[in-house]
């Protein structure tokens, strides 16, 4: 407790405390429409959905380039170079934005070539258009500069209006172009409101310049590796499963899913709020303090869950869903593990100035986790089960990794200070 009042009434406890709000009403408000939406789509529909929202995932990590964290890092850094912070900003958007056009070619091309059906002109359209306003997104800005109350209440702003138009307006026209418009409206109103908060700060937008751009593309490349690795045995799983046993099979593992990110989303604000400031004051303790106190909880949180797996299905998509119940526990299982490894991943090594070391672990991960799901479908063992059966075996080799990682720097630090 002590170290609580010690960081009581410091600027990470209310960053951490205004991250936490932001996942709060994001994925709560996510949660209030679900149910709505299963209902309004049957289980191909709903799959389908949840393919597109996928593809949009990944195009976000491609866009994003590892700013959440190189951004982060950075702007921290430099948070009283306003010149610095401006021509930074400006460069990140312009690679951004170059980043949107490669991923609209990838993932029109994937839904062409891979899901059956997929000839709307619309769909790609609305796809597009999330691909492009998602770049446009900077939370990692304010996270930088320590004002991580400007992301949630820019998060607050889009979610009323998406969670509202949603409710007033999928009765009139239930399907998927429907719901991807509002998202599409949800992408703007928080572009907009990013916009204005960034001129209020007194920052603006220069002209961008090659060098600046080839230094964020070469400080960024290792983060951005590392995210897209992390995107192949995470946000791909529901691509894997569309191409191969189809929509349908996508909406019951990406309704297990879903419950799997609540809980992940709702637990990273403190590792992100910790970040700058750990990478600043390489105040370990208080890391692994923080981490053993969420662990904890988390695990009563997750024996709930796993107890009442069938009703939680049930309640949240409808009696379709409840055949998902088994998959939920296994998600259950795999939320626990990947919050200890997210814990001493970054912030940990960040400590010791060896953050490259944990982009290490996260290569190593998604190669095996690739090599698996192929030998699953060479194999003719590929199933919802299995495949998150062996994405369990891949984190836990992950956590087992960085912990001895961890173990060696810190040993190896002790003894050159000695």
């Amino acid at each position: 407790m002590k170290i609580y009042y010690k960081y009581k009434d410091s600027i990470l406890i209310r960053n951490i405390l205004s991250l936490f709000s932001l996942r709060l009403i994001t994925y709560l408000a996510s949660f209030l429409v679900v149910p709505y939406i299963t209902r309004f789509l049957n289980k191909e529909e709903y799959g389908l959905y949840l393919i597109v929202l996928s593809c949009q995932a990944i195009a976000g990590v491609i866009t994003n380039y590892g700013l959440e964290m190189s951004g982060t890092y950075s702007i921290a850094k430099n948070r009283d170079d306003k010149s610095y912070i401006n021509s930074f900003i400006s460069n990140s958007l312009f690679i951004k934005i170059i980043l949107s056009v490669i991923s609209c070619l990838i993932f029109n091309s994937y839904l062409i070539l891979f899901i059956d059906g997929i000839l709307d002109f619309s769909l790609f359209l609305l796809l597009n258009l999330l691909i492009f306003t998602q770049a446009l997104f900077i939370p990692w800005f304010y996270q930088g500069i320590e004002e991580m109350s400007e992301i949630t209440k820019t998060g607050l702003i889009a979610q009323v209006v998406y969670v509202v138009l949603v409710l007033l307006l999928l009765p009139l026209l239930p399907n998927i172009l429907m719901l991807l418009f509002l998202l599409l409206i949800n992408h703007l109103v928080t572009v907009t409101v990013y916009i204005r908060t960034f001129y209020k700060y007194d920052y603006k937008l220069v002209k961008p310049n090659w060098r600046q751009s080839s230094d964020i593309l070469k400080d960024g490349a290792g983060y951005f590796v590392s995210r897209l690795s992390v995107a192949s045995y995470t946000s791909m799983n529901v691509l894997f499963i569309g191409s191969i046993t189809g929509s349908s099979q996508a909406a019951v593992f990406g309704s297990a899913e879903k419950i799997y990110k609540l809980v992940q989303r709702l637990l990273s604000p403190v590792n992100s709020a910790l970040f700058p400031y750990i990478s600043r004051t390489k105040n370990l303790g208080l890391l692994l303090y923080t981490t053993a106190i969420m662990t904890a909880l988390l695990l009563v949180g997750v024996a709930v869950i796993i107890y009442n797996a069938e009703l939680v299905m049930q309640l949240i998509f409808g009696d379709a869903y409840i055949v998902g119940a088994d998959i939920l526990r296994m998600f259950m299982i795999l939320v626990v593990i990947t919050y200890v490894s997210a814990s001493i991943g970054y912030n940990a090594f960040s400590v010791f100035e060896k953050i490259y070391l944990v982009n290490y672990t996260v290569y190593f991960g998604a190669v095996i986790h690739i090599s698996g799901v192929l030998s699953l479908v060479w194999l003719d063992r590929f199933n919802i089960s299995n495949m998150l059966l062996w994405i369990i075996c891949v984190e836990i080799i992950i956590l087992l990794l960085r912990s001895t990682l961890l173990w060696m720097v810190y040993t190896k630090n002790n003894k050159s200070i000695d």
